[in-house]
């Protein structure tokens, strides 16, 4: 077991209801958190296991309102953590304003439950100066963390250097990878199957 708090995550998009509800059983004693797909997050709040659920997967593309309504029902719902997917286009196309629009409006949508905003930082497609604008966005919002969803130990340390002590950090690694040792969370993809 891990001494870091780990969310598991099924976000296959054909994944089933009754694998939403076998990934809280098989994780109960192992995971703090379940991430499922927006559809399934009521079905699975009694699990024991807190819920997080997935906004603008996987590309972030919708538009801001639409990321509002979608945080607003998914709190509503149950969830306790929203994993934001930003908008890559506008982030590539220079749009910061758009982004910033959007991850305020779904740190917005969280607040009236407490419900964390969790921004999930696609690394290996920005540039470093694009990572650097979008952590600082995520801060200036008010996301209480960043996910980095790769495994290494360099990136992991570069954004830990960058972000202000308050901000969480999670981490797709294991508790034994180097790259754990930057993370307050692990995040763990499950397949369904295994």
């Amino acid at each position: 077991m891990s001494t870091k708090p780990v969310t598991v995550a099924l976000l296959r998009p054909d994944s089933t209801r009754r694998e939403a509800v076998a990934l809280c059983e098989k994780f109960a004693e192992t995971a703090e958190t379940a991430c499922v797909l927006p559809t399934w997050v009521a079905d699975v709040l009694e699990s024991g296991l807190e819920v997080a659920t997935v906004i603008g997967w996987p590309h972030g593309a919708a538009n801001t309102q639409a990321l509002g309504i979608e945080a607003a029902m998914a709190t509503a719902d149950g969830a306790t953590e929203l994993i934001f997917f930003p908008n890559l286009s506008a982030l590539k196309s220079g749009a910061e304003l758009l982004v910033a629009d959007a991850v305020q409006t779904v740190v917005d949508a969280a607040a009236p439950t407490d419900s964390e905003v969790t921004l999930w930082l696609p690394w290996e497609q920005l540039k470093p100066l694009e990572r650097q604008s979008l952590a600082r966005l995520a801060v200036e919002c008010g996301a209480s963390a960043l996910l980095l969803p790769v495994d290494d130990e360099e990136s992991a340390k570069a954004l830990r250097e960058f972000l202000p002590d308050e901000i969480g950090m999670m981490i797709a690694c294991t508790s034994d990878a180097p790259a754990a040792a930057y993370a307050h969370r692990l995040w763990r993809d499950w397949d369904g199957k295994s």
